[in-house]
């Protein structure tokens, strides 16, 4: 009788860990196949054709074509020797984007979007720009490396796509800030040499890397943002300068990206 009980008992034990190590690896095998599958959004969200970029074979859809399918399309970003060519949406508020594709879907990755509060046209004197902090760098993940000195000093520039011509982007800083910080994440700052030597002593501050930057007729600032899976509250910043001045046609863009190729 007790050998029967005891053949009982470890059956019910040997069918609870089965039971146990097959739950484990259908999460495991879960969580797998839901990271490649966001891998593959991120993918997706630049197989598409930058402003006026000649097609490549393979691409969806075209810049234009994205802006009649959503109206929130209104731009594009990137950084030069970076994963970062993404277009650019604004919503009504700061969270429709956080889980909704360019094409206006639902989406575990969301996309680069622009703070709501700012304007379309970059006219503000600090424009904030967020995305998700992705591995292999899809989204915003590379933002991280700017950490290093090396990677800092070898990746100055990037481009801002919006009223029908490319911008050119002077990066200066990199920031690990808190996400409640009231300069930082303000897109009212003042304008003005003296609000702008204030926003930029305050920056310099608080970075982890920095460099000085020209003067301009009038400061315009863009912060690439991204939170930091160190801290709840933490978020990586990337600080640029837009260069208005030296602003160019998609042609031209076209011509120096062949250049580049």
């Amino acid at each position: 009788m007790a050998a029967a009980a005891l053949r009982l008992v470890n059956f019910i034990v040997d069918g609870a860990v089965v039971i146990i190590f097959g739950l484990l690896f259908i999460c495991g095998l879960y969580r797998f196949v839901d990271s490649e599958f966001a891998y593959r959004q991120a993918d997706n969200a630049v197989s598409y054709d930058r402003p006026g970029m000649r097609p490549k074979r393979g691409r969806k859809l075209s810049f234009d074509q994205l802006r009649r399918m959503n109206h929130d399309v209104f731009g594009w970003l990137e950084v030069d020797g970076t994963n970062i060519s993404y277009p650019l949406v604004q919503g009504s508020d700061n969270v429709k984007y956080v889980n909704t594709d360019v094409k206006g879907g639902f989406s575990l990755i969301g996309s680069i979007f622009l703070d709501c509060r700012n304007s379309r046209d970059f006219s503000d004197a600090s424009s904030i720009i967020y995305g998700h902090h992705m591995n292999r760098h899809r989204m915003f993940g590379s933002l991280e490396c700017f950490e290093g000195r090396k990677y800092f000093e070898r990746h100055r520039t990037g481009w801002l796509f919006y009223d029908k011509r490319w911008h050119r982007v002077h990066f200066f800083a990199f920031v690990k800030a808190d996400a409640h910080d009231a300069v930082l994440f303000n897109p009212y700052l003042e304008k003005g040499r003296k609000a702008e030597s204030g926003y930029l002593k305050y920056v310099r501050r608080h970075a982890c890397r920095y460099r000085k930057i020209r003067g301009g007729r009038e400061g315009h600032f863009v912060t690439l943002a991204t939170c930091s899976e160190k801290s709840t509250n933490g978020r990586y910043l990337l600080i640029g300068r837009i260069e208005r001045e030296g602003s160019i046609s998609s042609g031209r863009r076209m011509e120096m990206v062949d250049e580049q190729d």
